[in-house]
């Protein structure tokens, strides 16, 4: 197998008023000089070659039996893109390569693959909800009934590089009384997480996903470019390798369990086995996370769900539940059976207001009134004969009937109207006097004005686009004919004069 080849042999001297040894042609003198790789050599940023169908089941496989992570047909991708930075970083070629020394035997190697299979995705105060409860219902409880002990155990399963389980730290310093001791346990299966969470030193872009600015200046002290943990909160947790699909063996018990975010990548008996044996390591009164997508319904029956807060926690069967301290507003709910009904509530209050009376039916209405009149007249004279009391009938409940439409009779004459100015003159301006007004066109001539030319004070009509249609006369009345035009006479023209007198 050809060693992957770089570019480390030095280039040899430039000759004086030449090109350097071994440049192509073209190149400045005294450029540096890439000698040609190898025959055969393979560059150390080539990506490794894809693997074969058999390669894939038996990698699927390694990874379900060391880490009980399934990956079927459709996560071919995740084996292609975090498999080749360890195929590059052991120089060899394939993923082939790397799958034959893994079947040899080497630990280092298998190692290395189920690492780069993980999913280490992790952030300070993740989620907050389940951090929000551990800081105001599950620690306050736990001071309380381990009053005697003075000891808090958590266990944070599958703790990545440490967040989740310094995170807890920082609450327990809030919560706990001095003179505790918290012994908080965070397991995982990569061996690299495990010595990143242990040193506790961060990069600038970890400690921005999620971490407070106030918390990150009381606990973290600056080193370079990265953040170190405090020894206070080191001093309070401790971390080892641990495999969810194997045992759990020298763990002890815990009061708080924190699995979250994990179980999402297991099949359901996977899941079952591991709420089954996380049972043995939970105290009686102890409670267990999961994360926002994860339950244990239809899973194990040996957990009960109940509420606290925005988060849902889960307690075994007979466990007391979760109490919220004095003065929190903080209520918890849960699945068991409800209490007995409550007495029921006192009648409702009558209105205020009186009911509305209705109105009586037509058989029992109210008699008409009786009106006696006064003894003098309108005019203050006493009457002479004594009036007797008369009564007046109801009103009656029909409408008088509408009166008849008026009628009028046919105009016969018009008033003249307010003489008008127009820019045409009408034939018809002059009719008899018994004629009807409706029988003169409505364009006329005011006898005060030069025809065509308007008056002052006046508005001018807008001459017709067409000649109007005289009216039918009126009846009774006489048409005139008009009168014909005469043409005005021509000027006589006299004979010409002879200058010199003669004709």
């Amino acid at each position: 197998m050809p060693e992957p080849w770089t570019p480390s042999t030095p280039a040899p001297p430039a000759r004086p008023g030449g090109t350097a040894t071994g440049t192509a042609p073209g190149t400045a003198a005294g450029a540096a000089s890439v000698p040609a790789p190898p025959a055969g050599a393979r560059p150390a940023f080539a990506r490794p070659a894809a693997m074969t169908p058999a390669d894939a089941v038996w990698l699927r496989d390694l990874v379900r039996r060391r880490s009980a992570i399934v990956l079927d047909e459709s996560k071919q991708y995740l084996l292609d893109t975090r498999l080749a930075p360890v195929v590059r970083s052991e120089g060899l070629d394939s993923v082939g390569d790397l799958v034959a020394r893994a079947r040899a035997g080497d630990r280092r190697v298998v190692d290395l693959v189920v690492d780069a299979m993980t999913t280490n995705e992790t952030s300070w105060f993740r989620d907050n909800g389940p951090f929000e409860a551990l800081r105001t219902v599950v620690l306050p409880a736990l001071v309380r009934e381990r009053a005697a002990e003075r000891s808090i155990r958590i266990w944070s399963a599958a703790c990545s590089s440490g967040q989740e389980a310094y995170s807890i730290a920082m609450i327990c310093t809030e919560v706990v009384p001095p003179g505790w001791t918290v012994d908080i346990v965070g397991t995982d299966l990569s061996p690299a997480m495990v010595q990143r969470a242990t040193a506790g030193r961060f990069s600038q872009l970890e400690v921005n996903r999620g971490m407070p600015a106030a918390s990150l200046v009381r606990w973290f002290e600056r080193d370079g470019s990265h953040w170190q943990v405090s020894p206070q909160l080191r001093r309070m947790t401790r971390f080892r390798e641990g495999n969810l699909a194997e045992p759990f063996t020298d763990l002890g018990r815990f009061d708080v369990v924190m699995l979250r975010n994990v179980l999402i990548y297991f099949d359901g008996d996977t899941k079952c086995d591991i709420l089954r044996r996380t049972r043995a390591v939970t105290r009686p009164d102890g409670y267990l996370f999961l994360g926002a997508a994860e339950t244990a319904l239809g899973l194990d029956v040996g957990w009960a769900r109940e509420q606290v807060g925005t988060t849902s926690v889960l307690r075994l069967d007979g466990a007391p539940p979760a109490a919220p301290p004095a003065g929190s507003r903080t209520t918890t709910a849960t699945t068991r059976p409800a209490p007995a009904a409550r007495a029921p509530l006192a009648p409702a209050r009558p209105p205020l207001r009186p009911a509305v009376t209705p109105a009586p039916s037509s058989a029992a209405r109210t008699p008409p009134v009786t009106r006696t009149l006064p003894a003098t007249t309108p005019d203050r004279t006493p009457r002479t004969t004594p009036v007797p009391s008369t009564v007046v009938p109801p009103r009656p409940a029909t409408r008088p009937p509408a009166p008849a439409p008026r009628t009028s009779a046919p105009l016969t004459s018009v008033p003249p109207l307010r003489p008008t100015t127009s820019y045409s003159t009408s034939p018809y301006s002059t009719l008899p006097s018994g004629a009807s007004r409706a029988a003169q066109p409505a364009s006329s001539t005011s006898p005060t004005s030069s025809p065509g030319y308007p008056t002052r004070g006046t508005t001018p009509a807008a001459p017709p686009r067409r000649p109007a249609v005289p009216p039918p006369p009126a009846t009774g009345a006489t048409r005139v004919p008009p009168a014909p035009r005469v043409p005005p006479a021509r000027p006589q023209t006299p004979p010409p004069t002879d200058r010199t007198g003669g004709r």
